[in-house]
């Protein structure tokens, strides 16, 4: 009994911890024919301080940008990361940071807002990340998992966002260690009764 609930919990604390090198995720506002799109991305690579997402894109029905972050500007041109490695998914918004200023290791950025005229908002969008390092120093290089392209200076990256939830917050750590304590400490005490 003993090896199941550690096992369980093991499970709980590997999927409440785990994040992709880049996270994304979107919130919706507007009306049928007329919805915003918010992206939220976040740089995950702690372990890789130097490295900088300067262009990040997704592939929704319309090309409308609606909102830039920072130093992020549209790109007149779509992008495909099918010639690099990638899948061969057209995205048609894409925005870049000649700058490689906005969005460091730690940091979450939004404002990457699309309006489609779609009568139902997406469930899920197709996203890609480029990183690169600022240095240029290939000792900074981004060598961790989830990278469909590397090389000494870049790192690119494609997932799939679903909307933010709203309302509901996602646990901490110290939460989900307190419940995991408690949980044993009553099965503990169940087992000694009987």
């Amino acid at each position: 009994m003993r090896r199941l609930w550690t096992g369980v919990l093991l499970l709980v604390f590997a999927a409440a911890g785990h994040a992709g090198a880049i996270d994304v995720s979107y919130t919706v506002t507007g009306v049928p024919g007329a919805w915003d799109i918010n992206f939220t991305v976040t740089n995950n690579m702690t372990a890789w301080p130097a490295q900088d997402v300067f262009r990040f894109g997704v592939s929704l029905s319309a090309t409308n940008f609606a909102g830039s972050p920072g130093n992020f500007a549209p790109s007149s041109n779509s992008w495909t990361n099918f010639f690099y490695g990638g899948s061969p998914t057209v995205y048609n918004n894409v925005w870049e940071d000649p700058t490689f200023s906005d969005l460091f290791p730690g940091t979450s950025v939004s404002g990457f807002i699309v309006g489609i005229p779609d009568n139902d908002p997406p469930s899920q969008v197709a996203w890609f990340a480029f990183s690169g390092t600022t240095t240029g120093d290939p000792a900074d290089a981004y060598t961790g998992n989830g990278a469909f392209y590397n090389d000494s200076v870049y790192a690119g990256f494609e997932g799939t966002a679903t909307a933010a939830a709203t309302g509901v917050p996602e646990p901490s750590p110290a939460v989900l260690v307190l419940s995991a304590s408690t949980l044993l400490i009553v099965l503990r005490r169940i087992r000694r009764r009987s």
